[in-house]
């Protein structure tokens, strides 16, 4: 649905030139909910004005459609619009105008009869469960309530792609999670293509199938969730798995001892295996436990544990080993996660 072939993107301001998108490819299928991250200045919302035509690349092709929207005039790009909804960070409505009629405009604007506007608005009012808000105003609403105004808005005219743009960032913790389980229905019942970006690792988590991992205006890895989640490639993806693991070393090794801090990864059935309590009835260590977690990502059950594992050296490298036999491990160091190959 949206191939993104090589695409660099370059700024000028002040005689000095900026690289927003270096070489970035991407595939974006039907029915995705697609999640590009990455940190302030990343690229990722040049990438996704891109991708509705807002900015036009520098070099490279966006296809969007299966067209090449990256030489259109304005007239087509108005077209292709249509098929394309956005919401934003801050909601960006009309604060003059009712709820009614800020989910009306598109509709207003492809000139739909008035029957028409009303049934499309009503339905999409029962959609984000804001019918008694149908006469409201902005000013009237939470922050949760304006963005199921900005995204019945963006589905007024049936779009098959959905952007959106940061859009639980300006939400307290609960609110974004009902917007979330919103958009997961929408993309489950609708069958809308979504491409979300974000800086915020629980957010992907919670709905994308797919990943894209970005610095710099480069994309550093891009697969499924679960392979991104339980192989990490690059350290920036490293650094946002580890912000959301919060351990800490309850105690220093003895004399002769080592202390290895470890995170094991557990997928599908892997969850189910007891390596803790083997490994304190069969090797001479000492194992505490930091932090654990387990998770279902896209149905699969995926957990995360966090160990410090202390010993002599000979027992704490044979119990690694065991644990290297069954599951995938990394050692900590620094905070940071980093590659430990098997022996």
């Amino acid at each position: 649905m949206i191939r993104i072939q090589n695409v660099s993107k370059v700024f000028t301001a002040a005689k000095k030139q900026v690289q927003a998108l270096d070489n970035v490819s991407l595939t974006i299928d039907k029915g995705d909910i697609f999640g590009i991250i990455g940190y302030s200045g990343a690229g990722k919302s040049t990438l996704l004005r891109c991708i509705n035509g807002l900015e036009i690349p520098t070099s490279g092709s966006v296809r969007v459609f299966d067209q090449d929207i990256s030489h259109f005039k304005e007239k087509q790009l108005r077209d292709v619009r249509k098929q394309i909804g956005m919401i934003f960070q801050h909601f960006n409505l009309m604060n003059s105008k009712t709820v009614f009629d800020n989910i009306a405009y598109p509709l207003k604007l492809q000139k739909a009869n008035k029957d028409e506007i009303a049934n499309r608005v009503k339905v999409l009012l029962q959609l984000v469960d804001l019918e008694d808000k149908t006469y409201s105003y902005p000013s009237q609403l939470s922050g949760g309530q304006k963005q199921r105004v900005a995204i019945a808005r963006a589905l007024a005219t049936n779009p098959d792609i959905l952007l959106c743009d940061e859009a639980t960032s300006a939400l307290d913790p609960q609110t974004t999670q009902s917007i979330l389980a919103l958009l997961k229905r929408i993309n489950k019942e609708l069958g809308i293509t979504i491409v979300l970006i974000t800086h915020q690792m629980e957010v992907i988590k919670q709905i994308c199938n797919k990943i894209a991992v970005m610095e710099h205006g480069k994309v550093l890895e891009t697969d499924s969730l679960i392979n991104v989640f339980t192989a990490p490639k690059s350290q920036i993806t490293k650094d946002f798995l580890a912000k959301d693991m919060h351990y800490e070393r309850l105690c220093q090794p003895n004399q002769g001892e080592i202390s290895l801090m470890l995170h094991l990864k557990y997928v599908g059935n892997s969850t189910a295996t007891p390596l803790i309590s083997t490994l304190s009835r069969e090797f001479d260590v000492t194992t505490n436990i930091t932090y654990g977690n387990i998770e279902k990502l896209q149905d699969t059950l995926v957990g995360n544990l966090v160990v410090d594992l202390q010993g002599h050296p000979a027992d704490v490298e044979s119990a690694l080993k065991y644990i290297q036999q069954h599951i995938e491990v990394e050692v900590i160091k620094d905070e940071y996660i980093t590659n430990r190959t098997s022996a």
